[in-house]
């Protein structure tokens, strides 16, 4: 069974040896593997790689993180969080679209609302 988020070829990457600040949107999907300090905005998935660490918020229609996040995670359709993530905020996600694997760290309140945008 392929996974649900599989990485198309219209992909943006950002490696481990990047450090950014700022607000970084991207209208392509995108993989994070960097070292962030700020707003996260994709139109349409992100996906937060093992290496990442994210200090700001994260925003998505389809959303999978495996590193850090500390701030609120937000996907309008489907958010996965995967082992050894870790996520220090608020987890937002419509209703049948979140899924929590054993071994993720999370610290923080979750809503689920029936249609998020």
């Amino acid at each position: 069974m392929p996974h649900p988020l599989t990485i198309p070829l219209k992909t943006s990457y950002l490696s481990e040896q990047t450090t950014i600040e700022g607000t970084i949107t991207s209208k392509e999907d995108l993989v994070i593997n960097a070292n962030i300090i700020g707003q996260v905005v994709g139109k349409s998935s992100v996906t937060v790689e093992t290496q990442a660490n994210i200090d700001g918020s994260v925003c998505s229609q389809k959303l999978m993180v495996k590193g850090a996040v500390r701030g609120a995670v937000k996907a309008s359709e489907l958010l996965e969080i995967l082992p050894e993530s870790q996520i220090l905020g608020d987890i937002i996600s419509p209703e049948g679209g979140l899924i929590i694997t054993e071994g993720s760290q999370i610290e923080g309140t979750c809503s689920m609302s029936p249609k998020l945008s």
